[in-house]
This record gives structure tokens, C-alpha cells and sequence, in this order.
């Protein structure tokens, strides 16, 4: 039996996550009213992807060997999506067990016929068992219920909100460091305003191909508070002027980061940012809320401004990028970040850094054999925090020795 999916702008659930995947079915089909196994059917064939590799599967209609091209899911969602190739029955031909069709790909809306109300949207209607390939932040029932609910019976949906995780996996930016670590993240406020983001914004900055990730970044490491930093720098930079915004899209940045103040002010958007642990499946390590982004806006105009007064600096914005990226050191083959990080984390809940470049400056520059100085500007950079943010009059001496300059 059919079951239709209504795909519009006036039913947000609240989840940032189905939220994100409502975005990509708004521009993948319009509003309007779909069959579910239709919308699904389209998420597959964009999800799925040929490897590169060949094997051989028993045609029972010749019986003989052919040859198929594999497929996969599309990295990263086969970190999500653990659901293997379905090959038909298997045979054995001369003690090799070959299956019977090309692997097919597939996964199932099994609707329950009992009406109920969906965890996520609260609407009344069939539900399906939620797994992650439609809700990447769920974790075993059998160990600590929901990352949300906390519900021992898992989360349940209905089928909009089923096909919307799904099509999240379109939606996210990403970055991933190897085999060590993978970050997302998701832009979260009305519905309107998020397709405004995407479409205007987001789509023509996304980074396509390779397997580093598609989100923006001034810089990014290990740690998730200097990859969102650097997440916001990189956005940052297209504010004033843009070569791949459209004029209208780079003023509605500045809107969304109160700049523009002739236009109408976008609503508030959160940045979620997700941290884990890629291996065998994705083992989330954190989430994380960020919403300060007019002020930090603010007080990185604040630091352009200064960059552009000095007769050094070329382009404020990239000097201002080394000045925050600076903070890391090499450990052997291994590149350390963790005080960049921490740093990161003061600017954007603005706290008070200096406590971690100090470490810093100890633990690493103090310890080379020949010290290098800080990026310069740092001392400016540094200087205005002090007086923004802190509520402070004192200054750094000019001449304070070979680790400032």
C-alpha cells in the first residue's frame, strides 16, 4: 500500500538534524505531496555510488559469470549507514560462492499500521523503528535509550521525518581528518531561513570531491572549537565582497551576521557542531550549541580594521587567520592543537583565552630550540580582546622579548 509524504515550509519538527534533511527535500522536489517510496528510491540513487571496483555474480537465466561494476554508499555516509548490498541468493561454482544478482542497495519505510505520534514532529501517524541511516545521532536502545529521549523503546518516526534523516546526509558540511576524526555541522533556525541559507550561501561556498570534507574553513584540526572557528572565519571573509556569492547572497550573509542592518534581520540561527570518532561506525564524541555569531562578527571587523591601518599586512583577512591558526606544534610526524582549540573555544563563547596561550607559549615556544615569535599582529589581535570582550584598559609591552612581537 502507497504512502504519501507531504514536503513543505510551514512544518518544522525543532530537530536540527530532520530539519536539515526537510531543507534538501524542499529543493530536491518542491513543496508538494509524494509517494514515500518515490522520495526514498531518489535519496538512493544520490547515496548510492559506484566504487571503481569489478566482480562477478551467476546469471541463473544463462548460467553463466558476468561481470558488474560494486557499489558502496557514498563516503561519509557509509560511516552512518551500515547496510550491506543485497546479492539474492548465493551459489557455489567450482568451490567459489558467487551471488546472484549485482548487490542492490536498498532500504525500507516498514511503516507500522497502527496511527501513533512521531517522537520528532508530533504528528499522528504510521511510525518506523528509527535507525541511523535516518538519524545519525542515535545510539543502541539497549544501553542508554535515545540520545534524545532517552526512550528505551527507540526513537520512533513517522515517514516524512524517516526520509528527511535520510536526505540529512545531502545537507551537512563535513570535515574529516583520516581515520582519526570527523566533524558536521548544521546551520539550524526556521525553515525559511534555512532554505534561504542553503540555497544563497552555503551550496556555491560547499567544497566538492576529496575525501577532506565539504565545508569551508579558514583552518580545522582534530578538535571541534577550532574546526567551527574556522568554519566561521572562511564565512566570515565573504561578507565585504565575494566572488562565489551572488551579490544578493553575500547581503543576506551580512544580515545573518548583523551587518547589513538596511536589510531585514534574518531569524537567529544555532550551529550545531557534531565531533566523533570515525572506525568501523561513527562514534560521536560531542555536540556542541553555538550561537554568539553577530558579536564575534563584531569583534573580527574589529581586528580587520586594525590589519588594515598596518603597512604590512596585505590581506587583514589572512592575517588574521595565522594569527588564530598559530597555536599548534608538531609532535614528531603529528601535528598538536589542543591550545589552538581551547583558544578557539574562549573566542566563541567569549571567555577569557589568555590562560591557554600562556600554556602555550610555555609548554611549546619556550621549549624550542630556537623560539619563534608570534604571528605578527598578535599583540593588536590581542590587545582589542583585552578591551572588547574582557572589559580591559591594559596593554602588552612593546618590547616584551623574543617570544612577542
Amino acid at each position: 500500500m502507497s504512502h504519501f509524504v507531504t514536503i513543505d515550509l510551514s512544518h518544522p519538527t525543532g530537530n536540527f538534524w530532520i530539519d536539515n534533511g526537510l531543507i534538501v527535500l524542499i529543493r530536491e522536489f518542491g513543496e508538494g505531496k509524494y509517494e514515500a517510496d518515490d522520495v526514498l528510491q531518489c535519496l538512493l540513487d544520490k547515496l548510492v555510488q559506484k566504487t571503481g571496483n569489478k566482480d562477478n555474480y551467476y546469471d541463473e537465466a544463462t548460467g553463466q559469470l558476468r561481470e558488474y561494476e560494486k557499489m558502496n554508499w557514498v563516503y561519509p555516509t557509509n560511516l552512518f549507514i551500515k547496510v550491506a548490498g543485497n546479492p539474492g541468493k548465493k551459489v557455489k561454482l567450482n568451490g567459489k560462492e558467487y551471488p546472484t544478482q549485482p548487490p542492490k542497495f536498498e532500504l525500507k519505510i516498514e511503516l507500522r499500521k497502527k496511527l501513533d505520534v512521531c517522537d520528532l514532529c508530533g504528528d499522528k501517524a504510521p511510525l518506523i523503528d528509527a535507525k541511523m541511516w535516518m538519524f545519525p545521532l542515535i545510539v543502541d536502545p539497549n544501553k542508554f535509550g535515545n540520545f534524545y529521549s532517552g526512550a528505551k523503546r527507540g526513537l520512533r518516526l513517522c515517514a516524512r521525518c524517516a526520509l528527511a534523516g535520510l536526505a540529512g546526509y545531502l545537507g551537512w558540511l563535513w570535515k574529516a581528518q583520516g581515520r582519526d576524526v570527523f566533524h558536521f555541522f548544521v546551520f539550524h533556525s526556521d525553515l525559511k531561513e534555512m532554505e534561504r541559507l542553503h540555497r544563497e550561501v552555503l551550496q556555491p561556498l560547499r567544497v566538492e570531491g576529496g575525501k577532506g570534507g565539504n565545508a569551508p574553513v579558514a583552518f580545522f584540526g582534530p578538535y571541534i572549537h577550532e574546526t567551527t572557528l574556522g568554519l566561521l572565519l572562511a564565512l566570515f571573509a565573504h561578507i565585504r565582497q565575494s566572488d562565489q556569492l551572488s551579490e544578493e547572497g553575500r547581503r543576506y550573509l551580512a544580515a545573518l551576521f548583523g551587518v547589513d542592518t538596511d536589510s531585514t534581520l534574518p531569524s537567529p540561527f544555532t550551529l550545531y557542531a557534531v565531533t566523533g570518532v570515525p572506525g568501523q561506525a561513527f562514534d560521536m564524541k560531542a555536540l556542541r550549541e553555538f550561537t554568539k555569531f553577530q558579536a564575534l562578527y563584531h569583534l573580527y571587523d574589529r581586528w580587520v580594521n586594525i590589519m588594515s591601518q598596518k603597512p604590512r599586512v596585505d590581506n587583514p583577512h589572512q592575517q588574521i587567520v595565522r594569527i588564530l591558526q598559530q597555536f599548534e606544534a608538531h609532535q614528531g610526524a603529528k601535528r598538536e592543537t589542543v591550545w589552538r582549540d581551547k583558544i578557539a573555544w574562549a573566542v566563541l563563547e567569549f571567555n577569557d583565552p589568555f590562560p591557554f596561550i600562556e600554556q602555550f607559549l610555555f609548554e611549546v615556544r619556550a621549549k624550542e630550540q630556537n623560539p619563534r615569535p608570534l604571528v605578527w599582529g598578535t599583540l593588536d589581535v590581542l590587545d582589542l580582546y583585552l578591551q572588547e570582550v574582557l572589559g580591559m584598559d591594559e596593554q602588552f609591552p612593546t618590547n616584551p622579548g623574543r617570544l612577542w612581537t
